[in-house]
């Protein structure tokens, strides 16, 4: 599970708009037809879980779920992270709006 979670927000993720998952967001916006600057404010929002990182780390340690601190916070994130993955490509006519809370997580 930990090489699972690693894989898929390390190296695939690469934090927000970079890496092999984040690569694609670009022409995914412009598929979708969305202007520069529409296109802007969607890749921040896509990187604002990058960002909260500290916050979690807070909140993980201050709350544990059944004694433990990390674990089942990565199993979280990894399974919506991989449910994510996994909606995108099947659902292909998904609006934009369900499609930027799925590049979300």
């Amino acid at each position: 599970l930990l090489l699972v979670h690693g894989v898929l927000k390390g190296f695939c993720g690469g934090g927000g708009t970079a890496g092999l998952a984040g690569t694609p967001v670009d022409f995914l916006l412009r598929e979708f037809s969305v202007d520069a600057s529409s296109m802007q404010v969607f890749s921040a929002a896509v990187f604002i879980p990058w960002s909260v990182k500290p916050v979690m780390g807070f909140v993980s340690d201050a709350f544990p779920i059944c004694g433990y601190h990390r674990l089942p916070y990565f199993a979280l994130s990894t399974v919506a992270a991989l449910v994510s993955y996994i909606a995108l490509p099947l659902f292909p006519s998904l609006p934009l709006e369900p499609v930027l809370v799925l590049l979300f997580v």
